[in-house]
């Protein structure tokens, strides 16, 4: 399953970014939360963006990567920003020696501030996940982080 997840993190990255426009305005970071790990930011079309985070959970060996739609809510140097989106992860339970994956649906809302003068911003998340797997689970995923355009 690892390399299933390898390889569809690896896709996600060569093909997620659609334009030289974008491109220019891709922000790359990292995200403390659950998951904690690497976070994307790229915009699309004004005012849509896709954003991203691969990474790991503070509960044991759990292996992250969504993928979430966004609408941005521009406001000056505050932006709003709601979406849907999906999530990739592999639990691994060292207690019990249980492991499963699980395909789960996002809907993530937060803000992101931009500095003035700063190639960077700072962002907050919160999404509600529904997590499908042997029936449907709710789960509240969120991270707190810091990304810098490249």
């Amino acid at each position: 399953m690892r390399n299933i997840l390898r390889y569809s993190i690896f896709s996600f990255l060569l093909f997620s970014i659609p334009d030289a426009k974008a491109a220019q305005n891709l922000r790359i970071g990292l995200g403390v939360g659950s998951p904690s790990g690497l976070a994307l930011y790229i915009p699309l079309s004004d005012p849509y963006a896709l954003q991203s985070t691969i990474g790991l959970s503070n509960y044991g060996d759990n292996l992250y990567l969504d993928a979430d739609m966004v609408r941005n809510y521009p406001n000056g140097s505050l932006t709003g920003i709601f979406g849907v989106g999906v999530l990739l992860a592999s639990f691994r339970n060292f207690g019990n020696n249980i492991s499963l994956s699980t395909l789960g649906i996002r809907v993530p809302l937060g803000f992101f501030y931009t500095f003035n003068g700063l190639p960077l911003d700072l962002f907050l998340t919160v999404a509600p996940t529904f997590f499908l797997n042997n029936g449907v689970s709710l789960g509240i995923l969120g991270s707190l982080g810091i990304r810098f355009v490249i």
